[in-house]
């Protein structure tokens, strides 16, 4: 599935993986998943939508809810790790769980998370009832991405040495959820679309 201009503006198009024209280059990324750059030269795409205006965004909209939503699921397992290692691990004499800096900083966390998970079910809604207004998603993708980032961040600090060894369920959390911050073109650039949507609707309230 891919998106390219047409001359009535933006288009989603689908194309066969084993055409002819399709070509796949691998790329190393820290994720450690199938990453790389798709390139076409002349291959044969099938119009979505019948060039339906609007089926690009319809489709970006909930692509910005499913990866909210993964970003939350990875946010909660990287807390309930570090909630566990630090009721297990012992530090001066005591398990660090014990110190308030660690309790203040998972706390900060638990809520950013509940945060995550309002925002998310409120985007859920919005699709659901078929709402005409793409500011839901971006907020809760918005908001995923920059406490996602946040709680990832949080659970490797706690950890300490453990967190940054690359052989660490924790680390892969880290890794895991740093990119999906990163997915769709991340924070900065949904919080400039999402100003957008919010003056196009200004203006056209007005």
């Amino acid at each position: 599935m891919v998106s390219a201009e047409m001359g009535s503006g933006p288009g989603l198009f689908l194309i066969e993986a084993d055409t002819a024209g399709v070509r796949w280059e691998a790329v190393d990324t820290t994720g450690r998943d199938g990453s790389g750059n798709l390139l076409l030269e002349n291959a044969t795409a099938v119009l979505v939508g019948e060039g339906r205006s609007g089926v690009l965004g319809w489709a970006l909209e909930r692509a910005r809810v499913a990866v909210a939503a993964l970003q939350l699921g990875v946010a909660e397992r990287s807390l309930e790790l570090s909630a566990k290692y630090v009721t297990s691990r012992e530090q001066f004499g005591r398990p660090l769980g014990t110190f308030q800096a660690v309790q203040h900083q998972l706390a900060d966390s638990y809520m950013g998370i509940d945060a995550m998970r309002v925002c998310l079910w409120r985007a859920v809604e919005a699709i659901d009832s078929d709402e005409r207004d793409e500011t839901a998603s971006r907020i809760a993708k918005w908001w995923s991405d920059e406490q996602g980032a946040k709680v990832v961040d949080t659970t490797v600090h706690v950890h300490g040495g453990v967190g940054v060894d690359v052989d660490s369920p924790i680390h892969r959390y880290y890794l895991w959820g740093h990119q999906l911050a990163r997915t769709l073109g991340g924070a900065r650039s949904e919080l400039s679309g999402l100003g957008a949507a919010l003056t196009a609707k200004s203006t056209s309230v007005g």
